[in-house]
């Protein structure tokens, strides 16, 4: 199966943070539904930047980027 990260950066185990347009996030979605199980779950967080700009890092530092990359 093919997979894309869509410019998506690994900042844990199983969570990912990145930009993505609409078109981007659907392809995204439809891509979830092809391999998804029945006892999976998928969570999708929409943030604005106010409110990215408000997190907070305890722990290990992860270094945040603006240009995210993308691999294909």
């Amino acid at each position: 199966m093919y997979y894309r990260h869509f410019g998506l950066r690994k900042i844990q185990s199983n969570a990912y943070i990145g930009k993505l347009d609409n078109l981007e996030l659907d392809d995204l979605k439809n891509q979830i539904k092809l391999v998804i199980r029945q006892k999976d779950s998928v969570l999708i967080f929409p943030l604005c930047e106010k409110c990215y700009s408000k997190k907070e890092n305890l722990g290990r530092k992860i270094k945040f980027q603006e240009d995210f990359y993308r691999v294909f």
